[in-house]
């Protein structure tokens, strides 16, 4: 939440980034965007034996997410196999919550289906990690 208020402040500063929604609906597209991380990291802990192991597991989701959930590229301009997967990753209900506070101007009534399907993803990551958690697994600290 810290990293994400920074980055919207220097935007404001920097590049005069402005706001059209309302600032609650920011809030919540944040709010639920930062549970979904600490979701998926609290499952990534409970599938890794090693650190390294859960940063390499991070790495490729996180790069997948981000080429299908339209983040670098919109995906309108994607092939048509694409579109579907998108809704399928976080990075895509987060990229187009925020847009639609950003650019289209919603609140909070615009953004609560972005900020639920976030939410189920955070409940489906805390499910599946305490599924996986073996409190009896030994993890090596870097190994």
């Amino acid at each position: 939440m810290a990293q994400s208020c920074v980055l919207f402040l220097l935007g404001r500063v920097v590049m005069d980034l402005r706001v059209r929604g309302s600032l609650l609906a920011l809030l919540a597209v944040m709010t639920a965007l930062s549970t979904c991380v600490v979701a998926f990291s609290f499952l990534l802990c409970a599938v890794a034996r090693t650190r390294r192991q859960a940063f390499a597991y991070e790495r490729v989701t996180t790069l997948v997410w981000v080429i299908l959930g339209g983040t670098l590229v919109p995906t309108e301009l994607m092939a048509d196999w694409v579109g579907p997967l998108a809704g399928f990753t976080p990075v895509y209900w987060a990229s187009h919550g925020y847009r639609e506070v950003i650019l289209n101007g919603e609140g909070v009534a615009g953004v609560l289906p972005h900020v639920g399907v976030l939410c189920a993803f955070a409940a489906l990551f805390v499910a599946l990690a305490v599924w996986r958690f073996n409190g009896e697994t030994d993890k090596q600290h870097w190994d």
